[in-house]
């Protein structure tokens, strides 16, 4: 795996690998603070909501502490400015708290004030106390006299509103006796406080007396029917504060605040994950702007990554790029100091490389011009020896016609061997000149064997390299011809083939195997006594060197059947084109050595016969 990530690292552009790290360590930084400060508003917007549920609980409090303290300053005056200081059995008695109570019938509903026996001694409005059983007056009457003073609130099923009470002392004629004073607070000025302050996004809030009995629930109709369950906040805290409640995985906030005068709790209920969070997607709003941010930075850097590695990609697209075709472009020196540095340096390699290749080139030619005049030279002394031998026994023979013949031919054969210090020249010189070379030979070897040379016409203008056909010819003749006596034939002739000319030199000698073939195509120089010395093998690399590898010699023998060897090369009118074409056009090639060859600039001789068949003079 480690291996395959590599290697796909490998083929990544520069480009690609800097803009991925950098927007990866970008969008890390980003996610990173993305988190932090997520964090930190969320610990903002929690103690938000703590500090408003705590405001939102202690205004509720407030509000319920004024209603209680109306209802007890109303009992306070009720029973201060009436009770004790009035005669019961007195008749301004009874119209005294009857106006009280109109006075105050919005804040108190009902009044009652019974005696120590439970005996009605006042009531009004009074239909819900009069469902007060003995047993409870009774139990009101024992806790208002433990705590004199003090006006006690409760929550009765039996009625809706909140019963209060406390004790009095009645003036009796003159006789003091124990009594208690009741009333009912209307429950809807509890509701009125609890509604005033109904602000969802802050949760919600409920009250209850210390026993869990609920006073008033938001939900209250759903919780009498059973439809809903009211769990959070069940348990007491013992004092006053805030504390946190998971329920269903979720986190709330508990905010207990105790009512003066009555001892009620006010429970505030409020979620540390809904509210303000649906009205105020503070994470949204926080990764859509980091989102963004990371989004402008992405841009950015892919401009600056992209101004700073455009060069660096265009230097390593004009290094794929360059060949040795390709020398002479030179890559704009552009980009930060290091790129231009590396576009100098490769400057320099490139003319390095083009010094370095035109000299190669050069000394590849040298070297090549040095072998075709080493070989041309290497014409055997036995031939010219046997030659000239061969004139003076003719002459002396008075056989003058043969001699005047083979010094002919002898003349024509060097002359074009020399052909004015000149490495290429036509086909047509080419075969005279082994015809001059057979015309030599057969005059030598007479009776042994015969020849003819053939070139068509169409093709006499094309350019060859000097003394390709000479070298097959004498194979010919000291391989070919060895065993035969008069029966022997050569065949030379050029043509074209498959718009190529084909040269090809044909005996009916006694033929060679695939192992003889091997041995001759691999020897270059062949040492012999007879011979000019130029081997096969080396005429075909002349070819290959000259024309391209698609190009040179072929070699078809069989034992006692003869041999055929083909030379094949391209049709070339000027070497000096032929191989700009073939270096496509490379200046570092320097051409001037070559002295221009075309059909114009050859010097031609008078046109040739060359059918011409011989059995030596």
């Amino acid at each position: 795996m480690r291996k395959k990530w590599k290697e796909r690292y490998q083929r990544q552009k520069i480009q690609t690998v800097i803009l991925s790290a950098v927007t990866g360590v970008s969008v890390f930084f980003f996610f990173i603070l993305a988190i932090i400060f997520t964090n930190y508003m969320e610990n903002i917007l929690e103690n938000f909501i703590r500090e408003k549920k705590g405001q939102q609980t202690e205004f509720l409090a407030e509000s319920v502490e004024q209603a209680c303290k109306e209802a007890i300053d109303f009992f306070d005056t009720v029973y201060y400015k009436i009770i004790k200081k009035e005669n019961f059995q007195e008749e301004g008695f009874m119209k005294l708290l009857d106006f009280v109570c109109e006075e105050n019938q919005n804040l108190v509903g009902n009044l009652l004030l019974y005696n120590e026996q439970g005996e009605v001694l006042y009531e009004r409005q009074s239909e819900g106390l009069q469902n007060l059983s003995k047993e409870k007056k009774e139990e009101m009457m024992k806790k208002a006299k433990s705590h004199v003073g003090k006006t006690w609130f409760e929550k009765d099923a039996s009625f809706q509103d909140i019963l209060l009470y406390r004790f009095v002392e009645i003036n009796y004629d003159g006789e003091i006796q124990p009594a208690v004073l009741a009333g009912t607070l209307k429950y809807q000025r509890i509701v009125q406080a609890f509604q005033m302050q109904g602000d969802e996004r802050y949760g919600y809030s409920y009250m209850k007396t210390p026993e869990g009995t609920l006073i008033y629930h938001p939900k209250g109709l759903q919780l009498q029917h059973g439809v809903y369950t009211e769990k959070l906040g069940k348990e007491l805290i013992t004092a006053d504060g805030i504390h946190d409640e998971k329920l269903d995985g979720k986190r709330y906030l508990v905010r207990q605040r105790t009512v003066g005068y009555t001892g009620w709790k006010i429970i505030g209920i409020a979620s540390l994950e809904e509210g303000l969070y649906e009205e105020y997607p503070i994470n949204l709003l926080i990764w859509s702007l980091f989102g963004g941010m990371g989004i402008l930075v992405i841009c950015i850097n892919r401009y600056i990554v992209k101004k700073i590695t455009e060069p660096i990609e265009r230097l390593s697209k004009k290094a794929e790029q360059f060949d040795d075709k390709d020398l002479d472009r030179e890559i704009e020196e552009e980009g930060t100091y290091e790129v231009r540095q590396l576009a100098e340096s490769f400057n320099q390699m490139r003319k390095r490389i083009k010094q370095l290749m035109t000299k190669a080139v050069q000394k590849e030619k040298e070297y090549w011009d040095m072998q075709m005049k080493l070989l041309q030279s290497q014409v055997n002394p036995h031939f010219l020896y046997n030659t000239l031998d061969s004139i003076i026994w003719m002459i002396e023979s008075k056989r003058y016609q043969g001699a005047v013949k083979m010094v002919t031919a002898l003349a024509g054969f060097f002359r074009i061997s020399l052909n004015k210090g000149e490495d290429f020249i036509t086909v047509e010189k080419e075969l005279l000149h082994a015809k001059n070379y057979m015309e030599i030979q057969g005059i030598r070897f007479e009776d042994k064997f015969s020849f003819d040379v053939e070139i068509e016409e169409n093709i006499k203008k094309y350019i060859c390299p000097k003394l390709i056909v000479q070298p097959l010819a004498e194979n010919a003749v000291y391989h070919g011809m060895e065993s035969m006596y008069g029966d022997g034939e050569i065949h030379i002739c050029a043509c074209e083939e498959d718009d190529k000319i084909c040269i090809v030199v044909a005996d009916n000698g006694e033929g060679m195997s695939d192992q003889q073939i091997e041995q001759i195509m691999k020897q270059e120089v062949i040492s012999s006594r007879r011979g000019s010395g130029i081997g096969v093998r080396n005429v075909d690399k002349r070819i290959k060197h000259c024309f391209g590898e698609e190009y040179g010699i072929t070699v078809e023998s069989e034992v006692d059947e003869g041999t055929v060897v083909k030379i094949r090369i391209p049709k070339v009118e000027d070497m000096n084109e032929y191989w700009k074409e073939k270096f496509s056009g490379d200046s570092s090639v320097d051409f001037s050595s070559y002295r221009e060859l075309s059909v114009e600039g050859t010097e031609r001789d008078n046109h040739y016969d060359f059918r011409h068949s011989s059995k030596g003079i």
